[in-house]
């Protein structure tokens, strides 16, 4: 008895978990590069945001005026702005900002989705169809001109933004979140459950909500990248996330056309982070939709 316990014990053990995830992790890139690719990318934005202020060694809203428009070089690997700040550092924090509003606003969006997508599809018409024109009239919007119109409501700031991109989402999760109840309520397990006596919010939570997060999870990653996007678009523009907090679109906004002629360097490099960041999530959003769909799965 005791040896088959320490038999479970050692398969079990950090090492042998390790390997085991090792192991996964390199099938998977194998069998989906490009995804690898967009995992590498963001889990290098997570550690950036995460650890900032281990990794940056200067203060990204500290102006120094002895160091304005510095080129890249070994004291500002990337250069400085026009008011001596350095430009790595406001990047990496600007990975929170962006990271921050992007997490937040589409859990946010996934979450009021998922509620108003499902049990209009459960409960059926009476409840569904208002619902629906409520999220038919918000998608007849594009989603900038939504996210702008709601900010020019609310007011410049962090929280702002997380509110204006999670509105613009709901209803476009809602749909997706309904169609995929609609089929699994057609499922004869649902039926069953039904005709056992089983209460509406125990079908909902046991027997069609798990049948739905392949659906939610694909979502929810392509609509990160998105999210990312507009928060830099909202800050460009000046209605998003307000200076000096550093933030991808706002560093790009700071470098006027004047500026950008004497150090291309400060719209180039903010730029480049927010693409590839953009470029991850897509990146992942794709495979996991091929991974999780059964249409798309190759045999």
């Amino acid at each position: 008895m005791q040896s088959e316990q320490m038999s479970l014990l050692s398969k079990s053990s950090p090492p042998v978990l390790l390997m085991r995830w090792a192991r996964v992790i390199v099938r998977f890139a194998r069998a989906k590069p490009l995804a690898a690719v967009g995992a590498l990318i963001i889990v290098a934005a997570l550690v950036a945001a995460i650890f900032a202020p281990i990794i940056v060694l200067s203060d990204p809203l500290k102006v120094d005026t002895s160091r304005i428009l510095v080129p890249p070089g070994r004291d500002a690997p990337l250069g400085t702005d026009f008011l001596g700040r350095d430009v790595l550092s406001r990047i990496i924090y600007g990975a929170r900002i962006s990271l921050y509003v992007a997490v937040s606003s589409i859990a946010i969006s996934l979450t009021a989705g998922a509620l108003l997508g499902g049990v209009g599809a459960y409960f059926g018409s009476r409840i569904d169809m208002p619902i629906q024109r409520v999220m038919d009239a918000m998608m007849a919007f594009p989603s900038l001109v939504l996210a702008l119109a709601l900010m020019a409501s609310l007011g410049p700031n962090l929280n702002n933004v997380v509110a204006a991109i999670a509105i613009v989402y709901t209803p476009r999760t809602a749909r997706i979140i309904r169609s995929a109840v609609l089929a699994v309520k057609a499922n004869q397990y649902t039926e069953a459950a039904r005709a056992v006596g089983c209460s509406h919010v125990r079908i909902l939570w046991r027997h069609i909500a798990p049948n739905c997060v392949a659906p939610a999870i694909v979502i929810a990653t392509v609509n990160l990248g998105v999210a990312i996007s507009i928060e830099g678009s909202l800050s460009f523009i000046g209605v998003g996330v307000p200076p000096p907090t550093p933030s991808w679109g706002n560093m790009v906004a700071g470098a006027a056309i004047e500026m950008a002629q004497k150090a291309p360097y400060l719209p180039l490099f903010p730029g480049i982070a927010l693409t590839l960041t953009v470029l991850g999530f897509n990146l992942l959003g794709d495979a996991l939709r091929d991974m999780l769909d059964p249409r798309l799965r190759t045999r």
